[in-house]
């Protein structure tokens, strides 16, 4: 097996999820359609109970570029803070932030149908806000982005690169949420 005859260790950085901080991301220059083996030694992890992990042995191979999709985003009457997320079947897939009118991408996406939802920040902190009652704050308005060809999801194909113009005025101000 050609995997295991090749076998050199790799420089890499193991980076902390932005969104879900229990997730890591592991960084280095991948291979296109390279077969790969990621052993990580006991004890390496250690969670709040003093538990630590085994022997972890994972095989697997690195995706071909031209199987995945991109988008460019242009944000266009924008003025203050924004959060755009891409959401498939119910998850957050990516999030990105934006102050003004700026041109946002979404690399190495899987071919797939994203819903596109956009979050007004006001406060500039990255998240929103259910507003206050008593203080007679109104929650961050919250709108999911309507495309001309395909409604309310944006379909991104393998090896397709994408742009899009959010125009922010007519997001906010659209009866057709």
């Amino acid at each position: 097996d050609d995997m295991h005859e090749n076998k050199k260790a790799m420089k890499y950085d193991l980076i902390q999820d932005t969104i879900n901080i229990r997730s890591y991301n592991l960084k280095t220059k991948w291979e296109a359609g390279s077969k790969y083996e990621l052993e990580i030694m006991p004890f390496a992890f250690i969670d709040i109970y003093s538990r630590n992990n085994d022997t972890i042995k994972k095989e697997f191979e690195t995706s071909n570029p031209d199987n995945f999709s991109s988008v460019l985003f242009s944000l266009e009457n924008a003025k203050g803070s924004y959060i755009i997320e891409l959401i498939k079947d119910k998850n957050v897939i990516a999030r990105k932030f934006a102050n003004g009118t700026e041109k946002l991408y979404f690399g190495y996406l899987d071919a797939a149908k994203y819903r596109v939802r956009v979050i007004e920040d006001r406060n500039n902190n990255k998240m929103w806000d259910a507003g206050l009652y008593l203080q007679k704050l109104q929650p961050e308005r919250v709108a999911y982005v309507k495309f001309l060809e395909s409604g309310f999801k944006l379909e991104a194909r393998a090896n397709w690169e994408l742009e899009q113009t959010i125009d922010i005025n007519m997001l906010f101000n659209s009866d057709d949420e």
